[in-house]
């Protein structure tokens, strides 16, 4: 999606704008919840839980139940494409970094800002419909409560 978005910005505007970037990182994000959700429903079950993977399937409701939560997926995944996107750009092609170190920028960066959706992420799909031991998520609400685990998603 954020290719497709990239050359119909270049096509008709002659340049990937800043905002465009941002546009087509979170539609790209956005994109991929379709894919990811289910698989986030099943992997939060299995680890804020002692159940197999059929139990957590059962609990879940089948199909229909792996899409609980994929709101709050689709806020966790277009903040962080919305972040990565252009910043890897811009530290390629602005800075001349070399794609490697760019990557690891961007993606770091990224991940840090996208994890207070991600903490909110992992106490929608770990409420007691799926388990009774919340171990996943802190236990307040504050602020620096949701960034307390941000240094364990920086590569």
């Amino acid at each position: 999606a954020n290719d497709v978005l990239a050359s119909m910005f270049i096509a008709n505007y002659g340049v990937f704008p800043l905002w465009g970037q941002i546009l087509s990182g979170s539609v790209a994000g956005a994109c991929q919840v379709v894919a990811s959700s289910p698989l986030e429903v099943l992997k939060t079950g299995l680890q804020t839980t002692d159940k197999s993977l059929p139990e957590v399937w059962k609990d879940c409701g089948g199909v229909r139940g792996l899409f609980r939560g994929s709101v709050a997926c689709m806020g966790r995944d277009i903040v962080f494409t919305a972040i990565c996107f252009p910043l890897y750009k811009y530290c390629v092609e602005e800075i001349s970094m070399p794609t490697f170190f760019a990557g690891a920028l961007s993606g770091s960066i990224s991940s840090f800002s996208a994890t207070p959706p991600d903490v909110v992420k992992t106490r929608i799909l770990s409420q007691p419909r799926l388990s009774s031991n919340n171990r996943a998520a802190p236990d307040d609400d504050s602020i620096s409560s949701m960034l307390v685990d941000g240094s364990a998603t920086v590569p």
